[in-house]
């Protein structure tokens, strides 16, 4: 490459390089907004986004009784000191930056810092019920956005789970009329929360019981996490100054079913620019789900002798059993992969994406499966694992509790699941043999168990029917590529 072209080419890296950072602003007088402001290195990428953003049309009344047409875009303002440069509403920063990126440009975000009570405690999800956890973990993920709900029964539930999940945080629900909040006071004491209807002004000492106001009465020097019941509230001329200050807050408003396929207009763009974007929808679960058993025979050509002991006998036939392991290999593989020859797994997953777990005895044989599973994240038992994996959901910057290919022992398995992490891995590959495992009770709400029946060892074959009559109310599926012998031997 030449001087010319090298010179070129850094000139075009640094064109390209947008930035949005927080900063002060004088909103309506208001001294104490904040928003985020983007700089562009030109001003025909700052007139190419704009005209990307969307502008919408509006009537204004002259004092002569003429009305004059102008055009507003919601969500963003432009910045008077600095000519390549406009200023973003504290919940539009996610939406610009998708509009960015798609104009080619290469966008570095920094954050407001969040407020001290608004770290999410994920310990409490096991005792909330009656909602989507995905949907709830992108609550605990992002500060800002809209949440869609069913129905009002719905909207509560979201909302005790919210107020579940911030514990230590100073919340404030908003209503747009006083009889509303005064009926949500009931439907949360109902539900054993403290709560209120509160008028201004606020007391910080009083506020650590979720409080409710009304939309005009956003308190954000008080209070830590704001809630909209119904996120159209949030235009409210009053509220959308205060909304400004609350940067570093966490900022929720449920929405109507079917409000996230509607078409971008005015209104939608203003309010994901004031509260921040789609977080999910709230999904009905139904009461009767099928879940099925999947049979994996596996008959192994393994001699052991007849002197063995129960601890060498499942070393070799099944920890250390080569042929078997890469039988579960290629089926783990497989399921992850999308592969149709395990098409029977489908029907049980509600149209889910698979997740799977895939569960031993021992780390000896996790270890051993690690080895051919390549991309796998392989998790042995520790105190400080399983504290790190409670809080955060994560071990080492390693995705556990969402993580879509995982391998572990059920020892790990029990401590996680059993003591306040959901579990969302759909499906279970049991690859241990024995005894169905003990403290494993999560195993009841996964859709699909995969259990390997081993062949050919009396002792072995007896277990796996007494797995099999365990998994009560489960259909019992076989596996179409699952009874042949192994390719290797061993």
């Amino acid at each position: 490459m030449t001087r010319r072209e090298m010179t070129t080419a850094r000139r075009i890296k640094r064109t390209n390089q947008v930035s949005i950072k927080p900063v002060d602003t004088l909103l309506a007088g208001n001294p104490c907004g904040k928003s985020y402001r983007v700089e562009f290195s030109s001003l025909a990428r700052m007139r190419a986004f704009v005209e990307r953003w969307g502008c919408w049309p509006s009537y204004v009344n002259q004092k002569d009784g003429r009305c004059r047409l102008e055009y507003e875009w919601p969500g963003i303002r432009a910045e008077g000191e600095k000519q390549a440069s406009v200023l973003l509403d504290p919940g539009a920063v996610r939406r610009a930056v998708r509009i960015l990126e798609k104009l080619g440009n290469k966008v570095t975000v920094k954050w407001a810092a969040g407020r001290s009570g608004t770290v999410p405690s994920l310990a409490t999800l096991s005792r909330i019920d009656n909602v989507d956890h995905k949907l709830l973990f992108n609550v605990a993920g992002w500060r800002r956005g809209c949440i869609e709900t069913i129905d009002v029964e719905d909207r509560v539930n979201m909302l005790i789970a919210i107020l579940r999940l911030f514990p230590k945080a100073r919340i404030q629900i908003l209503v747009k009329k006083v009889n509303e909040g005064k009926e949500l006071v009931r439907r949360i004491r109902d539900r054993g929360f403290l709560s209120a209807f509160k008028w201004p002004p606020f007391d910080a000492t009083h506020c650590n019981m979720p409080i409710v106001s009304t939309v005009a009465n956003m308190a954000p020097d008080i209070f830590d996490v704001h809630i909209f019941c119904d996120s159209k509230g949030v235009t409210n001329r009053d509220c959308r100054l205060r909304v400004h200050q609350s940067i570093s807050h966490r900022v929720y408003g449920f929405v109507n079913a079917g409000y996230a396929a509607r078409r971008d207009n005015r209104d939608k763009v203003l309010i994901e620019s004031l509260i921040g974007p789609m977080l999910g929808a709230q999904r009905r679960i139904p009461k009767i789900i099928d879940r099925a058993v999947c049979i994996l025979p596996h008959r192994s050509s393994v001699r052991v002798p007849g002197n063995a002991t129960p601890l060498e006998r499942k070393r070799s036939l099944v920890w250390d059993n080569a042929g078997r392991n890469e039988t579960i290999a290629n089926l783990a593989e497989r399921l992850t992969a999308g592969d149709d020859s395990v098409d029977e797994v489908v029907p049980y997953l509600g149209g889910e994406p698979i997740k799977c777990l895939l569960l031993t005895e021992s780390w000896a044989h996790a270890a051993k499966l690690a080895e051919q599973l390549q991309g796998w994240d392989a998790i042995r038992f520790s105190p400080e694992a399983i504290k790190e994996i409670l809080s955060t959901g994560a071990v080492g910057g390693r995705r556990i509790v969402h993580g879509r290919k995982i391998i572990t022992t059920t020892a790990v398995a029990a401590a996680i699941f059993s003591n306040g992490v959901a579990c969302y891995h759909n499906v279970v590959v049991w690859a241990g043999g024995g005894r169905r495992p003990s403290g494993c009770a999560f195993l009841n709400d996964v859709p699909a168990i995969i259990d390997i029946h081993d062949k050919g060892e009396r002792r072995f074959e007896g277990e796996a029917r007494n797995r099999t009559r365990s998994y009560s109310g489960r259909k019992n599926v076989r596996l179409r590529n699952g009874g042949h012998e192994s390719p290797t031997p061993g």
